[in-house]
This record gives structure tokens, C-alpha cells and sequence, in this order.
């Protein structure tokens, strides 16, 4: 329903008939021959010594951009409806909810990530 406002009739109506919210990002990777996917998790010092991969591994990952992570939790919460955040690649999928990504993030689990172009 592109150029369609939240507040338009039908908007609405879907929206009280949802549960849950898809923000998606895709990619034309095969996910299953990115160089690090599926290895093993090792003792990470950046983490106090908890399993995880080096920051520089090359796999799957789901991307929530720091800009859009307040008017995602905005929308959510005037909405009442929980958000997963999900990135498909040529040959899979991946997904979190966003209130999952926010407890990694403010664990120090998960780390920003500056993109150079």
C-alpha cells in the first residue's frame, strides 16, 4: 500500500488486524557461503570472556541503523504492535525483535558497526 498514510481507513483497519511489524533489509549474498558463517563460537575478550566471533567475521548479520532506532520504537509504541527487524539474503533469512536487539546492544553483546563508503 505505497503513499498510503497510518491514518487512512484501510491503514488502520489492516494495522488492528496485524501482530507484528516486519522492518526488512534484503540481499543478494547466499548467506551459507559467507565466509565465516557457521563457525564456532570462541571466548571473546570484548566480552569479558563470553562466546562470540571477532568483530572483522564476515556473515549473516541483521542491520538496525542507529538513526532508525527511535522512530522504530516510536512507531511501536503508538502502534502497540512489536517490531522484527529481518534481513533476507538469496538463500535465507534472519530475524530479532527489536526489544531483543535493544537488550543486545545494551548488554555490550552487540556493537556498533561504522559503515565507510
Amino acid at each position: 500500500m505505497p503513499f498510503t498514510t497510518e491514518q487512512e481507513t484501510g491503514m488502520r483497519e489492516l494495522l488492528s488486524k496485524a501482530v507484528v511489524a516486519v522492518e526488512c533489509e534484503n540481499s543478494l549474498w547466499k548467506a551459507h557461503q559467507m565466509p565465516d558463517y557457521g563457525s564456532e563460537l570462541r571466548p571473546m575478550r570484548r566480552l569479558g570472556g563470553e562466546l562470540g566471533l571477532p568483530k572483522s567475521a564476515v556473515l549473516p548479520t541483521v542491520i538496525v541503523k542507529d538513526e532508525d532506532r527511535a522512530p522504530l520504537h516510536q512507531w511501536q509504541k503508538q502502534q502497540s504492535l512489536k517490531i522484527h527487524i529481518w534481513h533476507v539474503f538469496y538463500d535465507m533469512a534472519f530475524g530479532i525483535s527489536l526489544d531483543e536487539a535493544e537488550k543486545l546492544i545494551g548488554s555490550g553483546k552487540i556493537e556498533p558497526r561504522v559503515q565507510t563508503y
